[in-house]
């Protein structure tokens, strides 16, 4: 789902204060702001990693066709001046990452930082363009143009932090560390205020945070001599070779282990490595490298990891291509006799294959034991590391369920499922201040609106953070173009929690002319009609939304809606008519029919039968729910309120 065309379009064509990333891409590491008070660190590896790109200014533009990457606001390493008081500079690349410098205080006075640290963070779309708006650089859209101020919001740090010998074997840190950023008055650029030391892919952020006053000046004097490896001369005649495809003169290069000790800490560097190893079909090593590029956060590394391991497992495709047509097929169950007969093979590969056929068919042991066998021979297998999770979830291991999640995610930081089932392992394991901040990683690393939104409300629900979700949504789904009946469904739940009546009404007015079939649309719209006191109109959408077969064919969407339809009845005063519906859309014997879909039918039909006296059909009900559900609490009150043994 894109952003708006206004909105994307103003972002595109502004050019009052704006700089061509092709203009600066070369600059060093880093350099001092004009007082020397302040060390602005490299540009994001992400951005630094792209196709070199010059820029021709005869012509106004990057030669490159395709560089969408700019930046606005005042930042000008040639002349290594950076304003801390002039409005936020912002990197905003393909519509979809946007980044700001934030500061890592050394020295605070008056709540404002006077020396420390400027790291490049990576923050939301709604985020970026709050701090577009407040900077003048982009007319705000409708829906952000009241919007409150900015004082405390989430970031993702996008550098390494290169320091000298510190005694550490990891000397880098910070990357992909989320962090808590805070505005400071008359202050343009956030300040880092607190670090979540449980998503450091690199640790050492946190320490840093704490120990910055004694430090600071120590810091700024060793990040200073730290050299990016992309500006050798060495790593230079690397790629130079790689370019021209003089691979023995890349080779000797490599041999001085010395000049290259720096490169593991290079996305570009790795990447070049991958590169070479792909020239040689050494697809192993390639691989290796690549992953280690995208750990480092390459622009490209992902894709080349994957083709890398693609070319890896081809031999295994080759001599067994009736498996692979069974499962582009969707038949994987039929390829599952072939494939455990033939898996030691290549068991790496044999058994990454058969994890994922062994998805969602209740084999959770198998699965596992297979999972483990491929990882064993490479654990660095994004796809392999998903069902290995998906299996433990399955065998409700949810403590190791979440140790796998945060293993994918420190090995692939920037993979979306990994993140989804950390949120996931969060919420099992009743961690939701974890699951908060991990819901707003995925915001900042997906361009997938409408699963950013159908996470913010799975964690915020959970959370009770019905007026922080409102607020959200307001912002976020009127800048989306075409919103799905899905995510009205859900912004329409959050409008409720909040008695927004009048407006809930209206976006599920609007979700339902999309989608007038929709249950889950029915469903919400007649809970925000009885919510606002319009029982009767609830009612009525519920009772034409049953009486259509065609509309509602779905069993267990009948069932939903129904259960709704008999609570407003019973809740006002007609229990009789709510029995009714239930024997109507049921038959003779609808407490058994319900049970199939779960305990709320039943208890619904229950209550309506204790309202009316009927204490002996009441405990036999309880008597068959218990039966099923014998811990629900619901069902268990209910009985202590009849007096069933």
């Amino acid at each position: 789902m894109r952003i708006v065309g206004h909105t994307a379009e103003s972002l595109q064509n502004d050019s009052g204060r704006r700089i061509l990333i092709a203009e600066i891409r070369d600059c060093p590491h880093g350099f001092r702001s004009a007082d020397g008070a302040f060390w602005m660190h490299a540009l994001p590896d992400r951005i630094r990693s792209l196709p070199p790109v010059s820029y021709d200014r005869t012509k106004g533009a990057p030669v490159a066709e395709n560089c969408e990457t700019v930046l606005y606001g005042d930042y000008e390493p040639k002349r290594t001046r950076i304003s801390p008081t002039k409005p936020c500079p912002i990197l905003y690349f393909n519509s979809q990452s946007f980044f700001i410098p934030a500061v890592i205080p050394f020295e605070l006075r008056n709540f404002r930082p006077i020396s420390g640290l400027l790291v490049w963070a990576q923050i939301d779309m709604i985020t970026a363009l709050k701090k577009m708006i407040a900077a003048g650089y982009i007319e705000a859209p409708d829906s952000l143009r009241n919007s409150p101020r900015l004082s405390t919001y989430y970031g993702s740090v996008a550098n390494l932090i290169g320091l000298a010998e510190t005694g550490r074997s990891d000397s880098r840190f910070g990357l992909f560390s989320m962090v808590e950023l805070s505005e400071a008055p008359a202050f343009e650029l956030p300040i880092i205020s607190a670090v979540d030391q449980n998503t450091e892919t690199f640790p050492g952020l946190a320490e840093l945070l704490v120990d910055n006053v004694e430090n600071g000046e120590d810091i700024l004097t060793q990040a200073s001599a730290f050299q990016d490896p992309a500006q050798q001369t060495n790593f230079k005649t690397f790629e130079e070779a790689l370019v021209n495809q003089d691979l023995k003169a890349a080779a000797t290069v490599l041999r001085d282990r010395d000049k290259v000790s720096s490169w593991s800490h290079s996305s570009r560097a790795q990447y070049a490595l991958g590169c070479m190893y792909e020239s040689q079909e050494n697809h192993g090593a390639a691989s290796e490298a690549f992953y280690e590029a995208q750990r480092l956060d390459h622009f490209s590394g992902m894709e080349k990891l994957l083709a890398a391991q693609s070319r890896e497992a081809k031999p295994f495709r080759d001599a067994f291509p009736e498996v692979f047509d069974m499962i582009r097929r969707g038949d994987r169950l039929q390829a599952l006799p072939t494939l455990r007969g033939v898996v030691g093979d290549h068991p790496m590969v044999g058994n990454a294959i058969l994890s994922y056929c062994l998805r969602g068919i209740s084999e959770p042991a198998e699965g596992l034991a297979a999972c483990e066998k491929s990882l064993s021979l490479n654990p660095h297998q994004t796809d392999v590391l998903g069902n290995l999770w998906s299996f433990l979830l399955e065998l409700e291991s949810d403590t190791e369920g979440l140790e796998i999640a945060k293993r994918h995610l420190d090995a692939f930081p920037r993979e979306l499922p990994a993140i989804s089932n950390a949120i996931d392992s969060s919420i099992l394991r009743s961690d939701i201040e974890a699951a908060i901040l991990l819901v707003h990683r995925y915001f900042i690393c997906s361009a997938n609106f409408p699963q950013v939104i159908k996470l913010l409300f799975k964690v915020y629900e959970r959370a009770e953070l019905w007026r922080e979700l409102a607020e959200v949504f307001d912002e976020l789904i009127p800048l989306l173009s075409g919103p799905t009946a899905e995510t009205l469904c859900f912004h329409g739940e959050a409008l409720i929690e909040n008695q927004r009546f009048d407006e809930c009404q209206a976006v599920f007015d609007q979700a339902l002319t999309a989608e007038p079939g929709n249950s889950h649309v029915i469903l919400g719209y007649a809970r925000a009609l009885a919510r606002a006191d319009k029982e009767e109109d609830a009612e009525q959408l519920l009772l034409t939304a049953l009486g259509d077969q065609n509309r509602i064919d779905a069993p267990q969407d009948r069932i939903f809606l129904l259960t709704l339809l008999a609570e407003i009845q019973r809740r006002t005063g007609k229990p009789e008519l709510a029995l009714e519906s239930f024997h109507r859309e049921l038959g003779e014997k609808p407490l058994e029919a319900s049970v199939v879909f779960g305990p709320l039918p039943g208890l619904e039909y229950a209550e309506s039968l204790l309202i009316l006296g009927k204490r002996t059909q009441v405990l036999e009900a309880i008597e068959l729910l218990l039966g099923f559900w014998p811990d629900d609490p619901f069902i268990l009150e209910l009985a202590e309120i009849v007096g069933a043994e």
